[in-house]
């Protein structure tokens, strides 16, 4: 976590966190375990990729949006290249020069998404036992995502991992991307 000023911390709520944190309110453990190291003030974790497998669900409703306007589908690989940077970015990747008009593609495609977000995904092995042992260790963490906050918590909520944030946060949460 980085020290940026209130009105530049993409997660408001995080510099609460951290000063909380900073201030003993709790143990938060060591970054290295040893003795001398500084407590860990707050962990930041991204959802898609990092604590939960969405990539099928993602190429899936890709995939339907592409059908829908009978344009090529898209490999799992290509998906996965393509996929990090927001939701936009990925679907002009897909639309390519098509002449299809994003706004119309993304309405597809969140429709879509949105009815089967948990279709394929599943949680990365080892990402129960390690929130658990963070939460115990009273550390403070939070979800930054790239996806809206919404679909973000209903995905938390679905694999039973909201209960360990403080803060799920999206771009329309704060108004900026991460």
């Amino acid at each position: 976590m980085t020290n940026l000023p209130p009105e530049r911390n993409p997660v408001p709520g995080a510099q609460r966190l951290a000063t909380r944190g900073a201030r003993g309110g709790g143990s938060t453990g060591s970054a290295g375990g040893g003795g001398d190291a500084s407590p860990i003030q707050l962990i930041v974790f991204d959802l898609d990729g990092t604590l939960i497998d969405t990539l099928e669900d993602i190429r899936s409703a890709l995939n339907f949006a592409l059908t829908h306007f009978e344009l090529p589908l898209l490999s799992r690989e290509s998906v996965m290249l393509n996929v990090g940077d927001g939701v936009d970015d990925l679907l002009r990747f897909a639309l390519g020069d098509s002449g299809v008009p994003l706004e119309a593609f993304r309405a597809v495609y969140r429709d879509r998404y949105r009815s089967n977000i948990d279709g394929h995904s599943v949680l990365y092995p080892g990402v129960p036992e390690i929130l658990f042992d963070l939460h115990s260790r009273s550390i403070p963490m939070a979800i930054l995502t790239n996806k809206p906050e919404i679909p973000a918590r209903r995905l938390a909520d679905l694999f039973d991992i909201s209960r360990y944030f403080e803060v799920i946060a999206g771009p329309d949460t704060y108004g900026v991307h991460k």
